[in-house]
């Protein structure tokens, strides 16, 4: 494996200077754009390493999303962007690894975690794509500046701005009955600009039991108080219920259109409630200093009732906290950071309390810029301490070097660390008895966060101003992995009783290849590439070999044409590839997926307010899936309008 990798790794590096025949035109970088995740502040395209991606606005916008899932798949260096079924259902992230490492992500909408407080992962499906202004998206460790669960990369979700005058109703109706209504309104008066902005989603869903139904609702205002700064507020509210058909174990074979589509919990039901509200003040300091003061609350309520096996729970969390952050016009930040977090979950049957726990935490964080002709040199370094797991130091080193105009070289070097969760170490105790034979789980209040140092080596060259191409070389080492692990424990009247626990008992590595290519064929036709190779391999601190982790695509490749004709209509084109998976579990069971192509065509058109669009997912009609036992849909289409003023 270790041949084919190395293999692979010079296959992406010839493509990368083959790539030359597209030319080599002095570059003009847009001085307009720029990317605030890898420093916390706003970088030209000059300054960035390779490791960074952006999902832009004409993107999304050309893409017509029903989910924030649809606009991440796509992006090089993204594992997989989970899909367990249709519209509602758990749509988790993964960077740069496989197994179970979606809390190794941190995802952000403004700068504000929303990952999941009991389970550390974000579920992507509770973020509507109405309100997004752009993705910006960092491969590799970034706990240097934002903490805990950014051991494998950070996704910042950043919304649309209130700008002035905005009126827009959109309709859109599509496969298995699906319809979504979306408004948006905003203005300016005065000193004071607004956006409001929200949705209605129902669908019956594919399989049995999968109907979905959601409201989502977002509010921005900015308040320009002149020489005091800008004052911004930002709140969302969202709520839906959803019926959770569970996993189905007909195999792709054996698909005949009905049962495929039967749940193994027909009556399970979810319902969420989720919204935050976020409050941030710029404060101008004279030069090129400022002050950044914010204040925040995220809270969400989870409901899970499913008769047939004897569950009703609720769970509760909410993460409040305060921020700042200094900018200096001798190109240093430091920042602190205050939050307190509570997990409560209650069993509706009995009345009891399984978990009624809060978490304390503070940061510190130090970011210097060096230049040295042209050498970029960025070092930074984030001190946490929680009240439950300790303190944990992770610098970072980032470097650019710009060759001349149109190639330079990207280093980034970084410690990162992904904390234990209220369910890691505070879960229940559940037992069970069976004719002499018994055990129970519980969580751990021992653990200890899991740490990796990242490092990842980068080239990018414009061959002229419509085509960029980057390859990137990147390797982790994670330690400390948190695995559940079951313990035979000597226990009077049993001949078998078994403890169930989270602990500290793996490690792995991943390692792999990015390459990217974006060019300009004519004035309306362009086309884009990436491909990922991905080694992906753990194993328990007492094992000698690495095993391959579940869910690791040796491969992936997107690639997408899109045509703009002057008179306003798009069309795209994409395909996706996702290589066999292939892995073996802790009790020597055999697990694969089978590899697929996915062909999606987008179509949109426009005449004075009005916009119209298609969307045609699985143009092949592909049986696959994505997660073992989670049967995908074929072919879907959609389609609607949209009137802006």
């Amino acid at each position: 494996m270790y041949n084919r990798f190395i293999a692979v790794s010079c296959v992406f590096l010839s493509c990368f200077f083959v790539s030359a025949v597209f030319g080599a035109d002095e570059v003009q970088f847009d001085p307009g754009a720029v990317f605030i995740t890898l420093t916390r502040k706003p970088e030209p395209p000059k300054n960035l390493s390779t490791n960074v991606s952006l999902v832009n606005r004409e993107k999304i916008d050309e893409t017509h999303p029903s989910t924030t899932r649809d606009l991440l798949s796509d992006n090089v260096g993204i594992t997989e962007v989970s899909k367990t079924g249709t519209l509602g259902s758990t749509s988790n992230l993964r960077i740069r690894s496989g197994g179970d490492t979606s809390k190794q992500v941190l995802v952000m909408i403004d700068g504000l975690p929303v990952n999941n407080l009991a389970t550390g992962a974000a579920d992507l499906s509770y973020i509507s794509p109405d309100n997004i202004d752009r993705i910006e998206i960092v491969r590799g460790p970034a706990s240097s500046l934002y903490g805990s669960n950014a051991l494998n990369g950070v996704v910042n979700i950043i919304s649309k701005q209130p700008k002035g005058k905005v009126m827009e109703l959109g309709l859109e109706t599509g496969s298995f009955n699906t319809n979504t209504l979306r408004a948006a309104c905003g203005g300016k008066s005065g000193i004071v600009s607004w956006l409001l902005s929200g949705s209605n989603s129902v669908s019956d869903g594919w399989r049995e039991n999968s109907d979905y139904y959601n409201t989502n609702f977002n509010a921005d205002f900015k308040i320009d108080l002149r020489n005091a700064g800008v004052l911004s507020v930002n709140s969302n509210f969202f709520t839906d219920k959803v019926g959770v058909p569970g996993e189905n174990f007909t195999g792709l074979a054996n698909y005949d259109g009905i049962a495929e589509r039967k749940a193994t919990t027909p009556k399970a039901r979810q319902e969420d409630i989720n919204n935050y509200i976020q409050a941030s003040q710029e404060f101008p300091l004279g030069g090129d200093s400022k002050l950044n003061a914010k204040v925040y609350s995220r809270s969400t309520r989870m409901n899970y009732l499913d008769m047939d096996n004897v569950t009703n729970d609720r769970n509760y969390t909410n993460n409040s906290g305060a921020g700042v952050q200094l900018d200096t016009a001798r190109s240093v930040t430091l920042g602190a950071d205050a939050q307190s977090q509570s997990y409560t979950k209650l069993n509706n049957l009995t009345g009891i309390e399984d978990i009624n726990k809060t978490f304390s935490l503070s940061s510190l964080f130090a970011q210097k810029e060096f230049e040295f002709s042209k050498l970029r040199t960025t070092l930074g370094a984030r001190y946490d301490s929680h009240s439950v797991y300790g303190s944990q130091l992770n610098p970072r080193l980032n470097n650019v070097y710009n060759l001349d105009d149109d190639m330079k070289l990207s280093l980034n070097i970084g410690r990162a660390f992904t904390g234990p969760t209220f369910e890691d170490i505070y879960s229940p105790v559940r037992t069970w008895d069976f004719f002499g034979y018994g055990g129970e789980t519980r969580g751990n209040p021992a653990l200890v966060p899991e740490t990796s140092w990242g490092y990842d080596f980068g080239m990018e060259k414009h061959f002229n101003e419509e085509t960029v191409s980057k390859v990137t070389v990147f390797r982790s080492d994670i330690q400390d992995k948190i695995e559940w692990k079951e313990n035979y424990v000597p226990t009077p009247g049993y001949i078998l009783y078994s403890v169930w626990q989270p602990e500290n008992i793996g490690e792995a590595y991943n390692q792999g290849v990015e390459f990217e290519i974006s060019s300009k064929l004519s004035e309306a036709l362009t086309n884009e590439f990436n491909a990922t190779a991905l080694e992906s391999k753990g194993r328990k601190k007492t094992e000698t070999d690495y095993k391959t982790l579940m869910y690791s695509p040796q491969y992936r490749a997107n690639y997408s044409v899109t045509y703009r004709s002057p008179r306003g209509v798009t069309e795209r084109i994409s395909a996706s590839y996702t290589s066999e998976q292939k892995w073996t579990d802790d009790f020597a069971t055999e697990h694969k997926i089978d590899p697929y192509v996915l062909v999606d065509f987008r179509f949109s058109g426009r005449i004075s307010y009005t916009e119209w669009f298609l969307v045609i997912e699985n143009l092949a009609d592909v049986q696959y899936q994505s997660r073992e036992n989670y049967p995908l849909p074929g072919r879907t289409l959609k389609g609607g309008v949209t009137i802006r003023y």
